[in-house]
């Protein structure tokens, strides 16, 4: 597992309060790259921007970004200075309001990050943490970085002081034809619920996390060594005992190679 490293640095604002942060990743990513290759010689693909009405390649110089419209048609959208995107400000997560977590909906919910204390901040880092832990509360807030700003949650992490960073979908996007699913009337009876209920409470148990591996990489991790060229056997001694080991053999071979030659001579 790669060791943490900050994405970037912020202000965390509470009220009147700013406290200075560092933002880290909190979920490794499971998947294993895989590249497509040229089964042929083993030569890794390339894909390449191609324009068929020039027909040619295109540089990066001319490549834009451009939304459609609602007639079909393409506007392209200016990207803003490097420099004018961040507004040369630190990334903001501006705390809006405090709620329950249990009325945030998980399927809102798009990635999570770790949230540090920065230098000078631990105090109201703490303070904040302890006063959403005794409350049951949550934060609501919003994280603007680079000129963009998302819907974000800060939140207590329940193991330890640490807080979280959950960045989320805005409510708006949460396609709710899909509440229908499942409403049609349908008629349960007593045995069942009872019957069902008894298998809840059978496989209910504490959680786990090691109960729960990711068998999928697991699986794929096993392929990739089965297909692996088999390596040789590591020389004791560390990587200093395995060059002398090769240049002991080495002095040896090229002994061998000589006697013929003076037994010629």
């Amino acid at each position: 597992m790669t060791p943490l490293r900050d994405l970037f640095k912020g202000v965390l604002g509470f009220g009147l309060v700013s406290i200075p942060v560092e933002v880290y990743k909190a979920v490794e990513d499971e998947h294993i790259p895989l590249h497509w290759i040229h089964r042929p010689c083993g030569t890794r693909i390339r894909y390449r921007k191609y324009c068929p009405t020039c027909d040619s390649l295109v540089p990066d110089t001319e490549v834009a970004r451009a939304a459609e419209t609602e007639n079909g048609g393409l506007v392209v959208l200016e990207e803003p200075e490097p420099g004018a995107r961040s507004g040369g400000e630190a990334p903001a997560i501006a705390i809006l309001g405090f709620h329950g977590l249990e009325e945030i909906d998980p399927v809102l919910y798009r990635a999570a990050y770790w949230l540090k204390p920065g230098k000078g901040g631990l105090k109201a880092y703490r303070l904040l943490g302890e006063v959403m832990r005794a409350s049951g509360r949550v934060a609501m807030a919003e994280l603007e970085r680079r000129g963009h700003r998302q819907l974000a949650l800060v939140r207590p992490y329940p193991r330890s002081a640490a807080l979280l960073l959950h960045t989320l979908y805005a409510p708006a996007s949460l396609r709710r034809e899909g509440e229908a699913f499942g409403g049609e009337p349908v008629a349960l009876t007593r045995q069942e619920l009872t019957v069902a209920t008894s298998l809840v409470k059978a496989m209910s148990r504490p959680f786990r996390p090691e109960a729960y591996p990711n068998r999928e990489r697991e699986a794929l991790l096993a392929r990739i060594r089965a297909a692996a060229p088999a390596a040789g056997p590591p020389a004791a001694g560390g990587a200093a005992e395995e060059l002398l080991a090769q240049l002991r053999a080495s002095v040896r071979e090229a002994r061998e190679e000589a006697r013929p030659a003076r037994r010629r001579a």
